[in-house]
């Protein structure tokens, strides 16, 4: 009985002072203002005989004009923006003009804002020694308490009810030194000398942390109150904390924001109903984000999200019990953070002014991030119905209306439509998929067929078609929006439609033909078109910017649709293709209408398509049909290709040369790439291009397909300067190199492969493999002299020569042998004698070559054959050879240096006769 009547006693006393209505002290505060703002007017009022000019005199401006009657006086400038139903008691900035007599205006405060900078000797001497004179305090009391147990001095009662005490006094003494200092601070406003301190807030931080411990342990240690009355105790008594804090300090507003946060994992009960945490959190961080506002604390409001989203995140650990308080709890915090972000964010001043702030952007959307998480683990958890679908589309909602009210926060409605597509991805699918479908299901959701059907039809209308439809009009209704904030209205409201169909269709068609869905992106197209008509009417009245990208964007989406539309009813169509003729249509409409902003829709649209290249690089999928070339891969490589290509023409005859131009090139040369790449792998493997292993033809061709690229762009380059001409020519030129050294010289090498050589004695696979990257390297290295870098021109002379080496040498095996040429067959006397002679042979050829052109490279690469010849004569023809095929090689090597001497002697440098 004694234990329950000192609980009692103490529970009373804390409900008293220190668990009392919040709006106590907001009533004190109001009070001091009320105060400072009385004696302000009465000291105005004292100057104002002082400055009073002639009773005639009529007030006028800077120059010279009467002030505009039409000018709204509730409008105050307020953090960088004007923003309407500011209170004329709230930092009001005073008139420019008193009776004739100019003044500076009065800046108010900002939302956020930022404390004076202090001296480290004030920091270390007035702040911490306080700080960690209230730590001391804090842990005396703990101290005491814990001898007194050791001592068994009181029983469990007493010692609740004495911690109870002692936070009361703390508490009390602290609001006792606030309420001396809140004299002084009158005393300020009437400018005389005052000397605060910090100590009010530090007792009443102590008292807090004093009285968080006696209620906890009364609940967890003691039993002596239920989870109920501790969880009511303990909120309440974070709350009055942080409303204490309005008056304390921000040191005391982060214990109770701290408190208030902790309190449900302090209380212990049987029960796991989320919903009383849900409704106590949205409570607490409305009273943190009020408190934030009203003092101007950023990292309060900032720290108050962090606490909501981590409990977000907490909650979803719990499974289907907790999932539909969490569905509102995302509501909810969703809500208040767009509001507590982007209140201060409205603009009703010149639209151009405006200016993106990531502030009220990033704070809403860590919501969104939320919202996702909290979904996906609901749907993982199977608690999926009507809630989860509309707990989505609420936050879908909040994010686009909050977008298009704060223009600073533009971004938000971006999120928006982001946000739509996540459900669309994360939305649960048929569990009944076949087993090669089953395999990707932890990574990817699309490729399932959604569960509840027509709730999916309905959200992925309703969804992309509220974020669609408010930035659209959004963008016609603010012409004079500045450009940046009019591209994401224009990206949010094109985008997020185009990519939510692309999505419906991959869920419900796993990519196969369907009419229908051409059928919707037909009117989706018709849809956009009717918007460009519109910003085409509106541009008709007023030319602007912002008027300009809605029309270009509306165009290029009109397009966008059109083409997905293709690919919806097309046996094989698939998305990159779509995305690749928007592109080309985008650069259309930029032509005609000369709007800047469409090129780098182009530029985007490109990125999206390299991102699907380097996700899967088999576009059109493995059913590719069994014809060389005419198949789809054809389609799938070579209309990209050319569309990017055709997009980067008429972008640089527009406009030059910039970045989105190079990206439609790089695109073109890449997709031409490919199409060479898969093509040659499709001939040459039966209709597989993922076929393992390679071979001696498809090595050649890759080596010639790489050394024409390295050709053609090289001479583009030289017709028109292009860095990605440049670049990808050298690039080319070097894979060739690799191919031809690594590839014909070494791995598929019939003479080390043993691979059965296809054709006849001359016209054979090792005269295709070989012979025709000869040929084009030569060439490369003719075009690339003078206009590429002496390395890449010496390269490509170095790869023409090993090339001819190699098909002289093979083709020389390959005649005295059969279709097998492997190094397992010993070569006869006869073939040993041909290698020397036709090495010999193509030396003399080369020397005449290089002879008919002046060129020395060409005498260099001849003299290389014939030391060849010279050392294999002198080093096996020598030991190997025997009778008559010795003495030949001997002979004919003597004879053919010989000769070569007398050219460079009569022809090349020639001496004169007296020397």
């Amino acid at each position: 009985m004694d234990d329950g009547l000192w609980i009692f006693l103490a529970l009373a006393g804390v409900a008293f002072m220190f668990l009392g209505p919040i709006g106590l002290f907001l009533t004190i505060g109001a009070r001091r203002r009320l105060e400072v703002a009385e004696r302000k007017i009465r000291a105005l009022e004292a100057r104002l005989p002082a400055v009073q000019g002639p009773p005639t005199a009529a007030p006028a401006t800077q120059t010279g004009q009467a002030p505009s009657a039409e000018q709204p006086e509730d409008i105050m400038p307020w953090g960088g923006w004007k923003v309407a139903g500011a209170s004329d008691s709230i930092g009001m900035a005073e008139s420019p003009v008193l009776h004739g007599q100019k003044t500076e205006p009065v800046e108010p405060p900002p939302f956020f804002a930022q404390p004076p900078r202090r001296s480290l000797e004030e920091a270390l001497g007035a702040h911490w020694a306080v700080y960690v004179g209230g730590v001391a305090l804090a842990l005396g009391g703990l101290l005491l308490v814990r001898y007194s147990i050791e001592q068994g001095w009181f029983g469990p009662g007493a010692r609740v009810a004495l911690g109870l005490l002692f936070a009361f006094i703390l508490v009390v003494a602290g609001e006792v030194l606030r309420r001396r200092e809140k004299t002084a601070g009158v005393a300020l406003a009437a400018g005389e000398p005052v000397n605060s301190t910090l100590t009010p807030a530090v007792l009443t931080a102590a008292g807090t942390i004093a009285g968080f411990g006696a209620i906890y342990a009364a609940h967890a240690l003691y039993h002596f109150i239920g989870p109920a009355v501790a969880f009511v105790a303990l909120g309440t008594a974070g709350l009055a904390a942080m409303s204490a804090a309005a008056l304390h300090g921000p040191a005391l507003a982060g214990i109770g924001l701290a408190g208030t946060l902790a309190t449900p994992l302090l209380v212990q009960s049987d029960t796991h109903d989320a919903w009383p945490a849900v409704i106590y959190l949205a409570i607490v961080t409305a009273a943190t984000y009020g408190l934030a506002r009203l003092r101007t604390w950023q990292w309060l409001a900032v720290a108050g999200a962090a606490g909501a989203i981590v409990w977000g995140f907490t909650l979803s650990l719990g499974g289907t019990e907790s999932a539909h308080a969490n569905y509102v709890y995302i509501v909810i915090q969703t809500a208040l953070a767009c509001l507590v972000f982007t209140f201060d964010h409205r603009i009703v001043g010149p639209e151009q002014e405006a200016k993106h702030d990531l502030v009220p952007t990033l704070g809403p959307l860590a919501f969104g991030w939320l919202t996702v998480v909290v979904l996906l683990s609901g749907a993982q958890s199977g608690a999926f119905d009507l809630a989860w679908i509309l707990s989505g589309a609420a936050v879908v909602a909040i994010f686009s209306v909050t977008g298009v009210l704060a223009l600073p926060a533009a971004g938000v409605i971006a999120g928006a439509g982001i946000l739509v597509l996540a459900i669309l991805w994360i939305w649960p699918g048929d569990a009944e998929a076949s087993e090669a479908v089953k395999l990707v299901q932890d990574v990817l959701w699309v490729w399932f067929t959604p569960l509840e059907p027509r709730r999916f039809y309905i959200f992925a209308t309703l969804g992309p078609g509220l974020v669609a439809w408010l930035s659209g009009i959004t963008l016609y209704r603010g012409p004079d929006r500045p450009m940046p904030i009019a591209l994401v209205y224009a990206g949010a409201s094109t985008l997020t439609p185009l990519a939510a169909l692309a999505l419906a269709y991959l869920r419900l068609t796993h990519s196969d033909a369907s009419l229908p869905f051409g059928a919707i992106a037909g009117v989706l197209a018709v849809a956009f078109l009717l918007a460009a008509i519109a910003f085409r009417q509106r541009l008709s009245e007023a030319t602007q910017p912002a008027l300009l990208l809605g029309l270009g964007a509306m165009a290029s989406a009109a397009l966008a649709a059109l083409a997905l539309g293709i690919v919806f009813v097309l046996d094989r169509g698939m998305l990159t293709v779509a995305l690749a003729l928007a592109a080309f249509g985008a650069t259309i409409v930029e032509s005609r209408l000369s709007i800047p902003a469409l090129r780098w829709a182009v530029a985007g649209l490109g990125l999206v398509v390299a991102g699907r290249l380097a996700y899967e690089p088999r576009i059109v999928g493995a059913d590719l049909g069994a014809t060389p070339i005419l198949n789809w891969l054809l389609f799938g490589y070579g209309v990209p290709a050319v569309a990017f290509g055709l997009a980067a023409r008429v972008m640089r005859r527009a406009s030059g040369e910039d970045l989105p131009v190079q990206i439609a090139q790089a695109l073109s040369v890449i997709f031409s790439t490919l199409l060479f790449f898969f093509e040659i792998r499709h001939a040459l493997n039966g209709g597989n291009p993922y076929a393992r292993g390679s071979g001696l033809i498809e090595q050649g061709l890759f080596a010639t397909t790489s050394l024409g690229f390295s050709l053609a762009l090289t001479r583009l380059d030289t017709m028109r300067a292009s860095p990605v001409f440049r670049f990808a020519s050298l690039a080319f030129g070097v894979i060739s190199a690799l191919v031809s050294f690594v590839g014909l010289g070494l791995i598929e090498n019939p003479y080390f492969s043993g691979e059965v050589i296809e054709g006849g004695l001359f016209f054979n696979a090792i005269l295709l493999s070989y012979g025709l990257p000869a040929v084009l390297a030569v060439a490369l290295a003719r075009m690339a002299d003078g206009v590429r870098p002496k390395w890449f021109v010496i390269g490509a002379r170095i790869t023409a020569l090993a090339l001819v080496f190699l098909l002289a040498t093979l083709e020389t095996r390959r005649f005295f042998e059969t279709d097998l040429i492997g190094w397992a067959k010993r070569a006869s006397e006869a073939e040993n004698y041909a290698y020397s002679a036709v090495w010999l042979v193509l030396g003399i050829v080369l020397l005449a070559f290089g002879l008919w052109w002046a060129s020395r490279e060409l005498r260099v690469a001849s003299g290389l054959f014939v030391v060849a010849a010279v050392l294999k004569v002198f080093l096996y023809d020598l030991a190997q050879l025997q009778g008559i095929l010795r003495a030949l090689s001997f002979i004919g090597l003597g004879a053919v240096l010989i000769g070569i001497g007398l050219v460079y002697q009569k022809l090349i440098f020639p001496r004169s006769s007296q020397t």
